[in-house]
């Protein structure tokens, strides 16, 4: 998902209002809470447990999203480590 005029905006303004710091333990906040609801989808693949992923998911990535802006990552560097990563994985599956 592209950063968007609004985006950037709104991640500015809670970066004005809570600070970078606050906004990483958030991050790592929801990431703990993506890992529990994975963790209860496999003991529970009921629909409300299902939902309850899609909303860790959505923090995560939104969060994700913010960190980078933060941070001013690098977007074609990340991309290029994707890309190696994708690599090791085609090799690691074909053996």
């Amino acid at each position: 998902m592209a950063l968007t005029k609004e985006k950037i905006d709104l991640f500015k303004r809670a970066v004005d209002s809570w600070g970078v710091d606050s906004q990483l333990d958030m991050a790592v906040e929801e990431s703990a809470e993506f890992i529990v609801a994975i963790q209860h989808l496999r003991r529970n693949n009921k629909p409300e447990t299902v939902e309850n992923l899609y909303e860790e998911i959505a923090d995560v990535e939104l969060m994700v999203e913010q960190v980078k802006f933060m941070l001013d990552i690098d977007s074609i560097k990340l991309y290029q480590i994707k890309c190696k990563k994708l690599e090791r994985l085609e090799e690691l599956l074909q053996g």
